[in-house]
C-alpha cells in the first residue's frame, strides 16, 4: 500500500494558513458590522424619506392637474422623447423607468381631461 504525503514549503515571512484565515475572518466581520450599522441608519431615515417623497408626489400631481393642456402636451412629448432616447441609448432600466414616470403622469392627466370632455358633450347632447 502506497502512501503519499503532501509537503508544504514555508516561505520566510509568510504567515501560517490559520493566521491568514483568522485575519480574513476578522476583516469580513468588520465589514459585516459596518454594513449592519449603515443599514440601521438607513432604516431609521426611511419614514422621513417616505413622508418627503409623498409630499413631493402630491405637489407635482397638483401642479400637473392645474397645468394647461398645451403645457401638458409639450411636457409629455419632451419627456417621452427623453425617456425613449435613454432606452435607445442603452441606459440602465431603472433610469429609463424613472424617465417614463412624468410621461405617464402627464399623459394620463390629458387622457382623463379628454374623457371628461367627451362625457360632458354626450351629456349635453342627450
Amino acid at each position: 500500500m502506497a502512501t503519499s504525503s503532501t509537503m508544504t514549503r514555508r516561505v520566510p515571512g509568510e504567515a501560517p494558513e490559520s493566521t491568514r484565515l483568522s485575519a480574513t475572518a476578522d476583516k469580513v466581520s468588520h465589514v459585516a458590522a459596518t454594513m449592519a450599522g449603515a443599514a440601521g441608519d438607513a432604516a431609521g431615515r426611511l419614514p422621513d424619506l417616505a413622508d418627503r417623497g409623498r409630499a413631493a408626489f402630491l405637489d407635482v400631481n397638483r401642479r400637473v392637474r392645474a397645468g394647461a393642456d398645451e403645457s401638458l402636451t409639450v411636457g409629455t412629448a419632451v419627456s417621452f422623447g427623453f425617456a425613449f432616447g435613454l432606452l435607445l441609448g442603452g441606459a440602465n432600466r431603472i433610469l429609463v423607468a424613472a424617465a417614463f414616470v412624468p410621461v405617464a403622469m402627464m399623459g394620463l392627466t390629458l387622457l382623463d381631461r379628454a374623457a371628461r370632455g367627451r362625457m360632458r358633450l354626450e351629456a349635453a347632447g342627450a
